[in-house]
């Protein structure tokens, strides 16, 4: 927040000429011409007025961005409360383009769509090939004593050392059989140690030791193939249905300009990089008068502002819109604004807006602004004013934090359109926006000479 005086001007009638050396954009002109083609939006700028060649989403149809009404030139939206808002603040001429620009970009992506299935597919198609088969099965011959007692010898001897009393039930991996009466068996497993019993005292059965098992890779090397097979095709079809979704989802916009107007639009640029090489811009929100000035430093006006958040050369204002030139973009608190050739397009969220340069008004005015934080690099400080005035302007000595503050000269610049919108840029440097704001009004006036549209479907 701070307080400021101000002085405010009107930009003045201007004629323009169409120059390179010039400002202006005094054309012959005869109109829009507006043909249908397959491949995008073409607009030619030149001496003899704008001239579109269009195609909106692949269907013949009269809607487009002429100076006409359109009767389908409304849609409703499903975000009702912000679209109706945006589309207050959007004129007729610039309605067909944001309304197909958002078309595109919220048709859904069949990339987006597919790629979970085909993936389950695919972790499907590994864990079928990597499920483990059984390959066969490997059994053990098992000495189980009958007998309620008996004896585990060292040796094949009736007379042999006794290692260990068993007892019926007790089973034992047999080692071999070649011992007459005698069973050699696995007295302990690990480490192996053999022992002894006679064979009258159990019997033999056979029992299952292993099973072995493989997976389908392994037993058939082509389904280790079918991976890579899969894969590649996987690949291929994410890449056509990326292509599909780009094309479906894609408007293109390409401008074509005559050397002259090339020269123009030069300008254009080079004017918003001078608005933009000021040391500080500020987008006001609110203006309210000051009631009890002594309080105030004396100000007539407490502003509430905030910085510009970003300030490019070139910025889209979606990922679906292709162009062939630089579109100068400033990021607002609530909204973010494109600086195309003929308009101005606006966003905010994901709804898009737009006005004509011939339905803006920009009216300049110098601010004595009291500046409560350092001032910008290149402010101009006219003077200084204690933060606590008495009504002689002696500061007020009843107040400790009582500070001198500097005044500085800034520049205010209210955009402003039939439709509603309005937007108030302050900048630090005095006059940073002058040319820029200029030429927006060339450019509206230009288009204001375009008194008659006709439409030619090819």
């Amino acid at each position: 927040m701070g307080w400021s005086f101000r002085k405010s001007k009107s930009f003045g009638s201007l004629r323009f000429s169409l120059s390179s050396r010039g400002m202006g954009m005094s054309l012959g002109v005869k109109g829009a011409r507006i043909s249908m083609n397959s491949r995008g939006t073409y607009v030619n700028l030149g001496a003899n007025g704008i001239y579109y060649r269009q195609q909106l989403g692949g269907r013949n149809s009269s809607n487009s961005f002429s100076h006409s009404h359109s009767s389908s030139s409304k849609i409703k939206s499903q975000d009702d409360a912000d679209n109706e808002a945006m589309n207050q603040l959007t004129d007729t001429d610039s309605r067909n383009f944001t309304n197909e620009l958002e078309s595109k970009a919220n048709k859904r992506s069949f990339l987006k769509l597919a790629i979970v299935p085909l993936c389950i597919g695919f972790l499907l198609y590994l864990s079928y090939i990597r499920q483990p088969l059984l390959t066969g099965e490997t059994y053990k011959t098992v000495f189980t004593v009958t007998h309620p007692n008996a004896n585990i010898r060292k040796a094949p001897d009736k007379h042999a050392a006794v290692q260990q009393m068993v007892h019926d039930g007790s089973k034992w991996d047999v080692m071999d059989s070649a011992h007459g009466d005698w069973i050699k068996i696995y007295y302990i497993r690990h480490p192996e140690v053999e022992g002894f019993i006679h064979r009258s005292l159990g019997t033999f059965s056979q029992e299952l030791d292993s099973r072995q098992f493989q997976s389908r890779m392994d037993i058939d090397p082509l389904w280790k193939a079918g991976v890579f097979i899969l894969l590649i095709a996987l690949f291929l079809v994410c890449v056509w249905l990326y292509r599909w979704d780009k094309k479906r989802k894609t408007m293109h916009l390409h401008y074509t300009m005559e050397e002259e107007v090339r020269g123009l639009h030069e300008k254009f640029l080079t004017y918003f990089n001078e608005f933009a090489s000021s040391a500080k811009i500020w987008q006001q929100l609110s203006s309210e008068e000051v009631t009890d000035r002594r309080r105030n430093a004396g100000a007539g006006y407490t502003i509430t502002r905030t910085a510009i958040l970003d300030i490019r050369s070139h910025q889209l204002p979606s990922p679906h819109l292709i162009t062939n030139i630089a579109i100068p973009y400033i990021k607002l608190a609530d909204k973010e604004i494109f600086f195309f050739p003929e308009r101005i397009i606006y966003r905010k969220g994901r709804q898009l807006g737009g006005v004509f340069y011939k339905n803006i008004i920009i009216k300049q005015s110098e601010s004595r602004f009291i500046e409560h934080e350092q001032p910008a690099s290149d402010a101009q400080v006219i003077d200084k004013t204690w933060k606590y005035l008495n009504k002689n302007g002696e500061p007020d000595r009843r107040f400790s934090d009582n500070r001198q503050l500097p005044i500085c000269l800034y520049s205010e610049y209210a955009l402003t359109s039939a439709q509603g919108w309005n937007e108030t840029i302050i900048t630090s440097r005095n006059g940073a926006m002058d040319h820029f704001a200029e030429f927006i009004l060339a450019i509206g006036a230009y288009q204001q000479k375009q008194v008659s549209t006709t439409f030619h479907p090819s």
